[in-house]
């Protein structure tokens, strides 16, 4: 017995000493890149005015890779060159940072520059040229529709057969990837939805968005996502709360989630059920809940062909951007090779 407890004590301890040489290391990192204060350094002058507007996430990481660069060259903005770019770029290459890492990096600084040439009050910019111009980024420059292949409508069909709606969390499951494929929405604003942006107009139901930049939208939402919404809220018991996550984290084995209104699944959870749904299905991987809003771009132009609608669909700003997106996920489709016939072949 007296051996026994000697051998837990010593286990307690042994314990204690690792938690704190956990917390001692996490306090030597968090000092060491501890957020420093913008007048400590040089050419971060402008970084707020710079930043606003943009998503919180995109703040955080743009913020972070200034200031970086900043306390790598320790020069102002106006000082710094082509050189220095080119030597705080050779710094990043290395194993442990991936490509998109960099890309997002030197994306961040070239628009922090491209921002300092713009005009001021009295019509002149605050630096003649971008220094980042000078560096030959083609090997980091990538498309992030890339990455993610567009779902087909036999895949989204397999995948719908997969859920159980018996469980509230396949229920949440196909409410949520219906919402994605039919309002064309990005996947975050989604999944951040409060019962506050619902608005129930009869039989007609209609969303507030907060989209990408924090402009806000309020659209229909379509009958075949609105039917599974009202009884997913009807299953949960929250028809009449005007508050609380739409999406919510589901137990196993248990029917409510009253408890639980506040709780909202990860986007790596959603990801995760999504490939657990497609392995069900015999389907490959390479799908993302992205694929989802490749997939209703698709359905939204072969519905209407308009290439416009499209760009509402998706809420882009800009239609260039549009055309990109249905470049990569629709094949290109040649409607003049009769005429062309014609003329090849005319007597």
């Amino acid at each position: 017995m007296v051996l026994m407890a000697f051998s837990f004590y010593f286990l307690s301890d042994l314990k204690h000493l690792k938690r704190m040489k956990r917390k001692e290391k996490t306090m030597k990192l968090t000092t060491r890149t501890k957020t420093l204060p913008i007048s400590s350094v040089p050419g971060l002058e402008c970084v707020y005015s710079w930043l606003s507007g943009k998503p919180d996430t995109t703040k955080k990481a743009y913020f972070t890779a200034l200031r970086d660069f900043f306390v790598s060259v320790h020069k102002p903005a106006y000082d710094v060159t082509a050189f220095d770019v080119c030597q705080y770029y050779e710094t990043q290459l290395k194993p442990h940072y991936s490509k998109s890492s960099i890309n997002l990096k030197v994306a961040a600084l070239s628009s922090f520059f491209s921002y300092l040439m713009r005009p001021n009050g009295q019509d002149k910019p605050l630096i003649s040229f971008n220094p980042v111009d000078g560096l030959d980024r083609k090997e980091f420059k990538s498309s992030p529709y890339d990455k993610s292949k567009k779902m087909t409508t036999s895949q989204y069909q397999a995948v719908e057969k997969q859920i159980d709606l018996r469980r509230l969390s396949g229920l949440r499951d196909l409410l949520y990837y219906r919402w994605l494929v039919f309002t064309g929405q990005r996947r975050s604003a989604v999944l951040k939805l409060d019962l506050s942006d619902i608005i129930f107009e009869g039989e007609t139901v209609f969303i507030k968005y907060r989209n990408k930049g924090g402009k806000g939208l309020t659209r229909q939402l379509p009958d075949p996502v609105a039917a599974v919404l009202i009884q997913y809220l009807d299953r949960t018991n929250r028809l009449d709360d005007k508050s609380g996550s739409v999406f919510l984290i589901h137990s196993q084995g248990k029917n409510s989630s009253r408890n639980r209104n506040d709780l909202r699944p990860s986007g790596v959870n959603m990801i995760k059920r999504l490939k657990r749904y497609l392995m069900k299905a015999g389907l490959g991987e390479d799908v993302t809940l992205h694929s989802l809003r490749h997939l209703g771009a698709d359905l939204e132009y072969k519905a209407t062909g308009d290439v416009m609608k499209v760009m509402a669909f998706l809420g882009h700003s800009h239609l260039n951007t549009t055309q990109i997106y249905l470049s990569r996920i629709s094949p290109a489709m040649d409607d003049t090779w009769q005429r062309k016939a014609e003329i090849l072949w005319q007597p």
